[in-house]
């Protein structure tokens, strides 16, 4: 859903939708990166309503690993609240 919606929006600007799926040899993958310019957002999906611990692991290793703040960061879920979580913004898939 949340990959096909952001296809979408790109799609009906007329434009290539930027979107990658990343993972290193060791397992670290970034779901959906968005790049814009010289920067890339990276964004976690995950489909439950309540938002594990582990859930932002990925992100924060991918900011450290590119030298990028956490702020450029989102991790999208299935809940319906929206707020921002150790420097991430955690958004609901409804939102989109």
């Amino acid at each position: 859903y949340v990959m096909a919606e952001t296809a979408k929006t790109f799609h009906h600007h007329r434009q290539k939708p930027p979107m990658y799926f990343w993972r290193d040899q060791s397992g670290h993958e970034i779901d959906l990166l968005l790049e814009f310019g010289n920067d890339l957002f990276p964004i976690e999906i995950k489909s439950g309503q309540t938002i594990a611990s582990d859930a932002f692991d990925n992100l924060i290793w991918w900011s450290h690993m590119a030298g990028q703040p956490l702020s450029k960061a989102t991790l999208i879920h299935g809940g319906i609240q929206s707020h921002v979580q150790n420097d991430i913004a955690v958004r609901s898939w409804h939102a989109i």
